[in-house]
């Protein structure tokens, strides 16, 4: 027997979300990235989106904020892509999510979780 595996869909974490476009936003991925839907998405300093990492200031507190999550896969390997992504008023679910894996120390995932519920986007297990 022949096992399949299913992609990601575009949009397929989206539990809930906000009436009309409230809850989505557009902006621009920077060059250098084939990431998948439901990629959790950080601001590069430079106005652009990038795949989210989680950064540990010297006291050792986590620093980072989520900008939302890429609706769709995006090839921008090779020059800067204009997406849509989910940027505010929702809920998604945390599974179907592509976020920075737990090291030892850990705190990631619930960072993570933080950042996004900061954007008023609750992350559902």
């Amino acid at each position: 027997m022949v096992t399949k595996t299913e992609g990601r869909y575009a949009a397929g974490f989206v539990l809930s979300e906000a009436a009309g476009a409230r809850s989505r936003d557009n902006g621009v991925l920077v060059t250098g990235q084939d990431l998948k839907a439901g990629q959790v998405l950080m601001d590069n300093g430079a106005g652009k989106l990038t795949a989210f990492t989680v950064t540990e200031n010297s006291d050792g507190s986590l620093e980072t904020e989520a900008k939302g999550i890429l609706l769709y896969n995006v090839d921008a390997t090779s020059a800067d892509v204009d997406v849509s992504y989910f940027a505010r008023d929702g809920e998604v679910n945390l599974h179907e999510l592509t976020y920075p894996e737990e090291t030892s120390e850990g705190g990631e995932e619930a960072h993570t979780i933080a950042s996004l519920a900061l954007l008023g986007i609750i992350a559902r297990q």
